[in-house]
């Protein structure tokens, strides 16, 4: 992610269903648990993170926070 005003970025990796690409509502969540991983900035500007075979097809949104002067 290029955000280089961003004062932090995660991701948040939504749990796997049986490894197919899915579409996730908070609603069909349920009791399963949303990982929110850090993200490692870059001198660029560039926000970075890597992953494992597991993150194949798994939805995943981002949390910026931005600074606002």
């Amino acid at each position: 992610v290029w955000a280089p005003t961003a004062k932090s970025v995660s991701l948040r990796l939504f749990p796997s269903v049986g490894g197919q690409r899915q579409v996730v509502h908070s609603s069909t969540l349920g009791s399963r648990a949303v990982e929110c991983l850090p993200m490692e900035r870059q001198s660029d500007g560039a926000w970075i993170i890597s992953g494992g075979r597991e993150w194949v097809n798994r939805a995943y949104q981002y949390d910026v926070e931005v600074y606002v002067p």
